[in-house]
């Protein structure tokens, strides 16, 4: 069965507060700024905003994160 896993509101959209950013099995993307993170490591908006990605250095590896910002 399809699990429905990915991406789902994108860089530069705006979102309510609430609502499903990125369906996912373990933490490929990190919660950043008004990012909650749910069950099954769901990211979720914790406030009203636009979408924005980021690309950051962890360990040795690059990592991205997701923020809301007003």
């Amino acid at each position: 069965n399809a699990k429905r896993l990915g991406v789902k509101a994108y860089g530069g959209e705006t979102v309510p507060a609430g609502a499903t950013l990125i369906r996912q099995r373990g933490t490929s993307v990190l919660p950043g700024v008004n990012v909650g993170i749910g069950t099954a490591d769901t990211l979720c908006a914790l406030t009203a905003g636009v979408v924005k990605f980021e690309t950051i250095r962890r360990g040795l590896r690059n990592r991205k994160r997701i923020n809301i910002t007003a």
